[in-house]
């Protein structure tokens, strides 16, 4: 097996980055082919197009850098992102039965502009995984991510949606953050929350009106929750909205909003539909709404242009 390095690095630099460069025949005309070596890595890896980095077995990122640039990492093992270790996807293709785990103080980022791809990948995050860029992020044939960390969305509302819906699934222990500014986010898949799920966290501004315009976290798929918290952001111009393609099955769990600021009172009888649904099993009794006041808000389940919402209404 044969490598090069980038121009002016030097081989035996530990801060070296290596990319693909073995022409492997099996591939298709002018692919390269490179397998990641067991271990800890000792440099930082790039992955082009028409590259291909393979895992067979247990890879340890330790404190380096591998950046899939449009190519396509092969996910037959295990990739383990310990503390100070990134894996950056700008685009390209994640694909295998493998897996990658992302340990406390880990990351792995997802951003850039071109189109990503998960097939059968399995992601396991107690870091953080920065779920970013304009690009569609695909997951298909199986993937999963389970999480126990934090997740921080802003990869753009309708990114994916020309994609059908997949078998995908989301299992949330930890933190959804939506840090978007305005623009959404979107996730591909089912998602189940058992952790907190926040919407609009990053207090965008801009909107006009008397009701103010939902930033969503899109879901195409279905949504589950039943010890999770859900909780929006309302602002006079924004608040943060769930919005499900699927159905929504509700058996529990606590409904929170925070205003921004803390000092803003809601117009009276304005009505704000944070979830917002194909269908929605369970009653609005099974959301515990509280903060900053019980007695700010009501809700209820209203159903309407074949849509089923979970609205807060104002009162003072």
């Amino acid at each position: 097996m044969q490598f090069a390095l980038r121009k002016g690095l030097a081989a035996v630099a530990c801060a070296a980055t290596l990319v693909v460069s073995t022409t492997d025949a099996s591939n298709a005309a002018g692919s390269k082919i490179m397998h990641l070596p067991t271990g800890s890595l000792k440099h930082d890896y790039v992955v082009g197009k028409n590259q291909v980095l393979r895992v067979n077995q247990k890879v340890m990122l330790g404190k380096r850098r591998v950046t899939l640039q449009g190519g396509k990492l092969d996910l037959i093992g295990r990739i383990d992102i310990p503390t100070g270790g990134t894996l950056v996807v700008n685009g390209g293709e994640l694909k295998g039965k493998g897996s990658i785990v992302v340990h406390p103080g880990g990351l792995l980022r997802f951003t850039g502009n071109l189109k990503k791809s998960l097939s059968g990948v399995q992601i396991l995050n107690a870091g953080v995984i920065q779920w970013g860029g304009t690009g569609a992020i695909l997951c298909r044939n199986g993937t999963s991510v389970k999480n126990t960390g934090t997740i921080y969305l802003s990869n753009g509302s309708g990114s994916n949606s020309k994609y059908p819906a997949t078998t995908a699934t989301f299992l949330n222990r930890g933190f959804l953050i939506d840090i978007s500014r305005g623009r959404g986010a979107t996730i591909h898949g089912n998602v189940m929350n058992y952790g907190t799920i926040k919407v609009n966290e990053a207090n965008c501004e801009g909107g006009l009106g008397a009701i103010p315009t939902p930033t969503l976290i899109t879901i195409i798929g279905t949504f589950g929750s039943s010890t999770g918290t859900f909780q929006t952001t309302i602002r006079s111009d924004y608040y943060g909205q769930l919005y499900i393609t699927g159905a929504a099955n509700i058996n529990g769990g606590t409904m929170a909003y925070v205003l921004s600021p803390t000092s803003y009172v809601p117009p009276n009888a304005n009505y704000y539909d944070v979830i917002n649904a194909g269908s929605i099993g369970g009653s609005p009794g099974d959301f515990t709404t509280f903060t900053p006041s019980p007695f700010l808000f009501a809700h209820q389940k209203v159903t309407s242009g074949g849509r089923t919402k979970y609205q807060l209404y104002s009162y003072n």
